[in-house]
């Protein structure tokens, strides 16, 4: 959602909610995933544009408003990988049950949907990834610089998935639109894989199919233009 359907500021543009509304208006579910929890509803009230809300990197959905999934680390988990971390060198880790995120301290143990691990010269990727429990993924964000992990096999495509599946539609019939490692599962689940230009380079050399930048309303904009790809009877 960040750096996608949201411009740079925060918000989305009335053009982008005007086009993704008039897609529900012909049937289109409209799905939006988006690493947040709660301040990712935030960011889209007033906005009648979308079907469901895929929250935590996939690990909390809402259907109209409404919990229709969660899978949560529990606590003892957490407190058991992060002493493991901070042995490593860890320092400046945050967890996520609902929004705001708050630092990790092992004296107040938390259930989580997901964790923010900071990537430094003394706690690199190699690090957490070597000491990572198979209960637990991750996905390195932001250039390198910080690691989300949920619980295994908890990504956005897995919460699309479900959603796609409580609808009956086939995946190959969805289309997915990112710009970061974490949506590499939905933009490679998905039928089709649209990038932000102004996603990720690594991201951007995996798929073809770009978008333009989220501060020319590049969600809306590439919809707009492909409408009749999805919706036949719809004309661009």
């Amino acid at each position: 959602m960040d750096r996608t359907l949201l411009k740079s500021g925060g918000a989305v543009s009335a053009y982008s909610a005007e086009v993704l509304a008039g897609l529900r208006a012909v049937g289109v579910k409209v799905v939006v995933a988006t690493a947040r929890g709660a301040s990712g509803r935030a960011k889209l009230a007033g906005f009648d544009c979308y079907d469901a809300l895929v929250q935590h990197n996939g690990a909390r959905i809402e259907v109209a408003g409404q919990l229709f999934s969660g899978d949560v680390i529990r606590a003892d988990e957490i407190a058991e990988v992060m002493a493991r971390f901070t042995e490593l060198g860890a320092v400046g880790a945050r967890w996520a049950l609902d929004d705001p995120t708050r630092p990790y301290d092992p004296a107040e143990p938390n259930d989580a949907y997901k964790l923010y691990i900071p990537l430094t010269e003394r706690f690199p990727a190699e690090a957490l990834l070597g000491a990572l429990p198979g209960s637990m993924d991750a996905v390195i964000v932001d250039q390198g610089a910080l690691a989300i992990m949920a619980r295994a096999g908890v990504n956005k495509m897995t919460g699309i998935q479900k959603l796609l599946d409580h609808w009956g539609i086939d995946a190959k019939d969805a289309i997915a639109i990112g710009d970061d490692n974490n949506d590499l599962p939905m933009l490679e689940g998905c039928g089709l894989a649209v990038v932000m230009s102004n996603g990720t380079s690594s991201v951007l050399e995996r798929f073809s199919e770009h978008a333009p930048r989220n501060d020319d309303d590049g969600v809306g904009r590439w919809l707009d233009a492909h409408r009749s790809l999805f919706c036949p009877e719809v004309e661009a």
